[in-house]
């Protein structure tokens, strides 16, 4: 099935591709996307149990606009009535590498885990003074449990790079250490 013109929310699609073979309980499909500010091409594997819920998974995924990532390998997946659930996976943008432990979402609970490595500072929309450049790499990892109370962390670390100051005098700095520790228990915050 191919769509033209469609508009999802904010987002407005010249184009939406959907092509789906096999039976109910087992089949592949490929789902694609284009737009202005969005491209991305999936495909996906697995079958229906009696209860309408999926369960296969994410053989490919691409994601080029707004930003590029990309699965490296298959990845579990499951979908249901009560929520969505994606095993192990890990993902590529550029340098950055993120290996994500699982993710969970229902309408009463988010748990997700992982870790990153080689993020681009810039990627996070970082420095926001166009004066200020930065080539800096970091690194960290994740744990969130969200139900009616949040739990959970985030750290994050240099790995590489600095901070250059454009104008008049240059001025660089190049760190060799530094560390962010986000912990939440029971809904209070406590950064290191």
């Amino acid at each position: 099935a191919r769509l033209g013109k469609v508009r999802l929310d904010d987002v407005a699609l010249d184009q939406v591709t959907l092509s789906v073979s096999g039976t109910g309980r087992a089949h592949r499909g490929d789902l694609g996307a284009a737009g202005k500010d969005l491209a991305m091409t999936a495909r996906l594997a697995g079958g229906f149990n009696p209860d309408l819920a999926w369960r296969g998974q994410l053989e490919q995924f691409r994601l080029d606009r707004p930003r590029q990532f990309r699965l490296e390998s298959p990845a579990s997946l499951a979908m249901s009535r009560s929520g969505f659930e994606l095993g192990r996976a890990r993902l590529s943008a550029g340098r950055a590498q993120f290996d994500i432990d699982g993710f969970l979402l229902t309408a009463t609970e988010l748990r997700t885990a992982g870790r990153f490595s080689g993020l681009p500072v810039a990627m996070l929309g970082l420095p926001p003074d166009s004066e200020l450049r930065s080539d800096q790499s970091l690194g960290g990892d994740w744990q969130i449990t969200a139900t009616d109370r949040f739990n959970g962390h985030l750290k994050l670390w240099h790995e590489s790079g600095g901070w250059t100051l454009d104008g008049p005098e240059k001025v660089t700095l190049a760190p060799t250490r530094g560390r962010l520790e986000a912990r939440v228990k029971d809904n209070h915050l406590v950064l290191q």
